[in-house]
């Protein structure tokens, strides 16, 4: 499977879906359209209405229920279209799409798969692969005991694999259904999903109308996006900063701590609706609390991402706490190339520019390749394609008329 040089990612947090068209041009990642729209129910999980209990992925010791914690924690090489003008009518098209008129509201048999379908009939589907998130809500993050970096790589998967086995109580999980990051110093995190990924599921369900097929090179999770993009994105980072990577949305907020780009901590959800007064105060003492149960250091930067400008968050930790350095996410100029009349922050697309990030370019050195893309999808997309033997007795096969012609001429 090559790179892909185009891709379109899908990004969901409940009833919110962001998406972007990016490329590589020159070493830069060449954003060529963004889009968001609002679903009418988030995309569901099949145990989303029934596991609302469950609470054996947890990531640290004990959930603190006093800071709005929910101990449930949370695509093919194609040529770059020869056709500018038909790149450049696709992306006026994408970028024109508004779910939020008065008429799309009160539009009562539109569903999740009208919008769905809306979207990819302007995007040039044959020319993007897709990558997309796993959001949080179906997102099990659990922090596995042990080094297991010390280990044989069949050795270190078979262990891996039991304890997440005895952690869930589930010996049904497939494997496709998990993958691991090894940090730095030697920790070890676990992404784990059950089921079927609702957003496929959606795409599934609108296949019949769509001319091309969607090609899925990617799902991953936004907490693997967002180290992405700060390490690809940020090139003032010291190597011994302490860094709180805050990402706040509408459903759930959650942060990682770095030293410098290395992690070394995931937080669990932080279930605070956007609009809570509370939320920040939430954050705050949740990374207090975390900052004293992980014994790292104080914080020195606090980067904030997704919709933390519309509470104006960075004024709140700014007055938190004067000695530390916080700023939203803003993207470097000499690594991303950003349309001229572009007015928009792109704090709130962190994650799928994150996405853009480990698709476009899998073979940077500190790009993390955590992929939870399922086996039936990557085994439906392969392209059919002949062995040497399977030429040979096709061209044998091309030669017979001719040769038996040849022997009665």
């Amino acid at each position: 499977m090559g790179i892909p040089k185009n891709i379109l990612t899908l990004y969901q947090d409940g009833v919110e879906l962001k998406t972007t068209l990016t490329s590589v041009h020159k070493g830069k990642i060449k954003i060529a359209a963004l889009d968001q729209a609002t679903l009418i129910t988030p995309f569901q999980h099949p145990q989303d209405d029934t596991d609302e209990t469950s609470s054996d992925f947890s990531t640290l010791e004990t959930a603190e229920n006093a800071f709005g914690i929910d101990d449930r924690p949370a695509f093919l090489h194609d040529e770059p279209p020869d056709d500018k003008e038909e790149v450049q009518e696709a992306d006026q098209g994408f970028g024109s799409m508004d779910q939020s008129s008065e008429e799309d509201q009160f539009e009562e048999e539109e569903t999740n798969e009208d919008i769905l379908l809306s979207l990819m009939s302007r995007v040039p589907a044959k020319h993007y692969a897709h990558a997309i998130n796993l959001p949080r809500s179906l997102v099990h993050t659990l922090h596995l005991r042990g080094n297991f970096t010390e280990l044989k790589p069949r050795k270190r998967k078979k262990q891996i694999f039991n304890e997440i086995i005895d952690r869930q109580g589930d010996a049904e999980l497939p494997k496709d259904h998990y993958d691991c990051l090894f940090t730095e110093s030697g920790e070890t995190y676990a992404f784990v999903y059950k089921g079927d990924i609702p957003i496929i599921q959606a795409f599934d369900d609108i296949q019949p109308h769509l001319k091309v097929k969607p090609r899925f090179v990617s799902v991953c999770t936004d907490e693997v996006a967002l180290i992405n993009l700060l390490r690809f994105n940020y090139d003032d980072i010291g190597e011994d900063e302490i860094i709180a990577l805050v990402n706040i949305e509408d459903v759930q907020s959650s942060f990682i701590i770095t030293k410098g780009t290395n992690v070394i901590h995931f937080s669990q959800s932080i279930r605070e609706d956007l609009r809570s007064p509370s939320l920040l105060n939430a954050i705050s003492g949740k990374l207090l609390y975390d900052q004293d149960l992980g014994h790292y250091q104080d914080i020195t930067r606090i980067i904030l991402t997704g919709e933390a400008r519309q509470i104006d968050a960075k004024a709140f930790f700014e007055q938190d706490d004067v000695s530390v350095r916080v700023e939203y996410l803003s993207l470097n100029p000499d690594k991303f190339i950003i349309p001229e009349d572009s007015s928009e922050s792109y704090t709130d697309y962190a994650i799928p520019l994150g996405l853009a990030v480990q698709v476009l370019f899998p073979k940077k050195k500190d790009t993390l390749l955590i992929n939870l893309l399922p086996d039936y999808v990557l085994r439906r997309q392969k392209t059919f394609k002949l062995a040497w033997h399977g030429l040979l007795l096709l061209l044998l096969i091309f030669l017979v008329p001719f040769a038996i012609n040849w022997l009665y001429v």
